[in-house]
């Protein structure tokens, strides 16, 4: 299945409404396989990484963790067209990786599909945009995941100088962000404007 494209505004507009898409697909929007299919695919996902991990009876730190390291090893990252946001949903990334090991996306994507694991075993996480541009144009997303330890920062493309992937946890020095924002997570596909249901945008 191709990925859904969305034609954006430009600059920080364009990124806010990207924030709002990718909720609708963290929470389950999928309008190839419905949304019952698509959060049944990802729970079950989710319940094997944290029993391949050894932590399902652990704390939802853990949990965190041992998801943003599977998702670290199984998707590897490629950049958009310019101007096109690509949008690939949870559940065909994770058809794609059982079927061939591994799948490809941008940060975006990275999100998406950690977020909608942690969401479905009952992980709040926010989304964040930031910038380290000296215009303040948002140029990298991640999460933070509020787990029993607190609250914990999980930028899945971060790596470090040798290009290895970091930790569950690492993140750009505050100090070198010029703007940064946090979009809480929407109570529902509804609130969100999405009819559950029928899986379309109302």
């Amino acid at each position: 299945m191709t990925p859904r494209l969305h034609k954006l505004a430009w600059g920080n507009a364009g990124i806010a409404e990207t924030v709002q898409h990718m909720w609708r697909y963290i929470l389950g929007y999928d309008p190839d396989r419905g949304t019952a299919a698509a959060l049944g695919l990802i729970r079950g996902q989710a319940e094997e990484i944290l029993r391949e991990y050894g932590v399902q009876f652990g704390p939802n730190a853990l949990h965190a963790a041992a998801v943003h390291d599977w998702v670290q090893e199984h998707l590897a990252y490629v950049g958009d067209h310019v101007l096109i946001e690509e949008i690939r949903a949870p559940a065909q990334l994770l058809l794609e990786i059982r079927d061939r090991g591994n799948a490809m996306g941008d940060c975006d994507d990275f999100i998406i599909l950690e977020a909608a694991l942690d969401v479905a075993i009952g992980i709040p996480v926010r989304i964040c945009t930031s910038s380290t541009r000296d215009d303040g144009e948002f140029d990298h997303t991640y999460l933070i995941v509020d787990t029993t330890d607190g609250a914990v920062v999980a930028d899945p493309i971060l790596k470090d100088a040798q290009r290895r992937p970091l930790p569950f946890g690492a993140h750009v020095p505050p100090e070198a962000l010029t703007n940064y924002e946090e979009a809480d997570m929407p109570t529902s596909l509804e609130a969100l404007g999405v009819d559950a249901m029928e899986g379309a945008v109302r």
